[in-house]
């Protein structure tokens, strides 16, 4: 994110852009950097956001930034993005367009200029950010609200009760073991 706000501010990137980086740890880390950096002044570290204040927190934003490089963790921040009809630049890897489907904005993985170019695209097309973002909010209600997951878990326990218990071998130990 701090790259990404970077390649913005070197090619003076108009209407300016502002970036919230919300979590932590070590957020004084992070903000040494983008000072050296040279975004300090376009960059609000928030620290630690309780849970509830999230929903809050996000309202602020206009377009969301998923920027993660682990192929093996899950993104489940995304899903509060859409929820909040963000709009969503994510790096391209299989996690993020599961979630995302085809209505994320993708950019390969670790390129933070083009990530840069995706944020600066949709901050010059307000249009285009609502219309993502409603269809990002209808597809997480959708796909992936709790009422969807408890059906999904109760036609799967559904299935295994339904399922013929198959009898258990009896297995008899060895004579040294007896």
């Amino acid at each position: 994110i701090i790259e990404a706000a970077a390649h913005l501010k070197a090619r003076g990137a108009t209407p300016q852009v502002k970036w919230m980086v919300m979590g932590y740890p070590n957020e004084h880390i992070w903000r040494d950097m983008a000072a050296a950096a040279g975004v300090a002044d376009v960059m609000v570290f928030t620290g630690r956001v309780p849970y509830n204040d999230m929903p809050r927190m996000l309202a602020m934003g206009d377009i969301a930034v998923a920027p993660k490089l682990s192929l093996t963790e899950g993104s489940g921040k995304i899903l509060n993005y859409m929820a909040m009809c963000l709009p969503t630049v994510a790096f391209d890897t299989v996690a993020q367009r599961e979630i995302l489907g085809n209505l994320g904005v993708f950019v390969p993985m670790g390129d933070s200029a083009a990530m840069a170019e995706r944020v600066h695209e949709l901050v010059c097309a307000p249009e285009r950010r609502a219309e993502l973002g409603e269809q990002l909010r209808r597809r997480v209600k959708q796909q992936f609200s709790w009422e969807r997951a408890a059906l999904t878990l109760e036609s799967i326990y559904r299935q295994i009760v339904r399922r013929p218990v198959s009898p258990v071998a009896s297995v008899t130990p060895p004579a040294e073991d007896r």
